[in-house]
């Protein structure tokens, strides 16, 4: 499956276009240290990169490895790495996350957050309050236990980290 085609399609219909006010939080990249995400993936995080949409609040941080797993995404410099996503919860941001969760192919997290799933692309999404997280592997081919081992359960580990953060503060 390819993991680097479906994060861009998901960041441009759910993060990045929804309108909404800013985030009250930190950057994103401060939430969780290249030492936690170098825990999380198993493999060394060496730079974090961040972005920010003024308009929608939405903020994302990208923790970069080393790791390529094909050939070919080395010569796009595109290596394996972890995203994590923080955004409003809005009127419109809502309606986006039922249509994702009614997919056929979503899967439900029951107790994390006030609201989890996995997206049919496998990108896992948290609604803690009124912040949207969202966690996502990508620049990775899988097949079998890959899904699990080097996609699901990384996610699911960010999100450990993520969601005490936001839930402290929506409290």
């Amino acid at each position: 499956m390819r993991r680097d085609v479906l994060a861009a399609v998901l960041i441009a219909t759910c993060s990045f276009l929804i309108p909404g006010p800013a985030l009250a939080a930190p950057n994103t990249c401060a939430l969780i240290t290249k030492k936690q995400a170098t825990k999380i993936l198993g493999f060394k995080v060496v730079k974090t990169e961040f972005e920010s949409e003024r308009s929608s609040g939405a903020e994302q941080c990208s923790y970069r490895t080393k790791k390529y797993w094909k050939p070919r995404f080395k010569k796009l410099d595109a290596p394996l790495k972890l995203d994590i996503t923080t955004q409003p919860l809005t009127d419109d941001t809502a309606a986006i996350l039922d249509e994702l969760e009614a997919d056929s192919d979503a899967v439900s997290v029951p107790g994390l957050g006030d609201r989890a799933f996995y997206t049919s692309g496998n990108d896992l999404v948290v609604v803690v309050g009124d912040v949207v997280l969202q966690a996502e592997v990508t620049n990775i081919e899988w097949s079998g236990d890959d899904l699990q081992t080097y996609i699901l359960d990384p996610e699911r580990a960010a999100m450990d980290v993520l969601v005490p953060l936001f839930a402290d503060v929506s409290n």
